[in-house]
């Protein structure tokens, strides 16, 4: 880890506002050669996440393209990993696509509803996530988000996909079984 990562990571804002008075570490972040801001969000550092995003330049929506370009390279990923709700309300407030995600994983709002998060599930879909798209794994292109939670068994989840509009008779085409049959 670079030593802006680490302050990112442990939450150092003194440290990164002396770090990016180097340009190389700023255009580092541009550049998206840095996974600060992943550690930020992860790691639910608002207040070093806001230092680095403010960097000119830098993409709010997107971190490294690690371990591949077509791996989970969204800030809101990491963002609603942490539990966090103040870090996925900063990314909403600098303009980050809530329902950006590569086809093959989860979108913000599918990992939220995956792992009970209610708050972040709710705050998401007040910013305008959809409801009403499959949500990807990397086994192909997924199943719909109320069957995926039905079948987790969160009932006030469901509730709140529900009231967002989620459609509990689609269905995984191969199978036909959908989350009225799950649940």
């Amino acid at each position: 880890n670079s030593p802006l990562e680490q302050a990112a990571l442990y939450g150092q804002p003194d440290c990164i506002v002396v770090l990016l008075k180097d340009p190389a570490v700023r255009a580092s972040l541009r550049e998206r050669q840095s996974d600060a801001i992943a550690k930020a969000c992860t790691q639910g550092h608002v207040a070093s996440l806001t230092l680095l995003l403010d960097v000119d330049g830098v993409d709010a929506g997107h971190v490294r393209p690690w371990p591949r370009i077509t791996s989970h390279t969204s800030t809101m990923l990491h963002a609603v990993t942490s539990d966090e709700v103040n870090v996925v309300e900063t990314l909403i407030h600098y303009g980050v696509d809530v329902n950006f995600s590569v086809p093959e994983y989860k979108t913000p709002l599918g990992m939220a509803a995956i792992q009970g998060y209610i708050d972040i599930a709710e705050r998401l879909l007040d910013a305008g996530a959809t409801v009403r798209r499959r949500d990807g794994d990397r086994f192909g292109p997924g199943n719909p988000l109320c069957e995926v939670v039905a079948y987790a068994g969160n009932e006030e989840m469901c509730r709140v996909l529900l009231d967002a509009g989620a459609d509990v008779s689609a269905s995984v085409e191969e199978s036909g079984v959908t989350a009225l049959h799950i649940a």
